[in-house]
């Protein structure tokens, strides 16, 4: 079976990144992480169900964007897919 996986990336002015977004099964986790060293150590330090409650229903990727703009001055966007074969 195929996996789908949606990584949205939020850039400012200097291209550093500003925020994640991460559509997976049709829900969207934002991440505030700006590295990937970051956001698994802050991982490793909640509960599963505080890192759940972090999803966002019912939001859109356009309201995301909007979001980020407003709040970190993101300027450009890029999305990443990864797809992957599980058994």
């Amino acid at each position: 079976m195929k996996q789908r996986l949606v990584v949205h990336i939020a850039l400012n002015a200097k291209g550093e990144k500003v925020g994640l977004l991460i559509n997976v099964s049709g829900m969207f986790i934002p991440i505030s992480a700006k590295t990937w060293d970051e956001l698994v150590k802050r991982m490793a330090s909640q509960r599963a169900t505080e890192w759940l409650n972090k999803f966002m229903v019912g939001e859109s990727v356009s309201y995301w964007k909007s979001k980020r703009k407003e709040r970190q001055n993101a300027v450009r966007f890029q999305r990443v897919t990864l797809l992957a074969e599980s058994n």
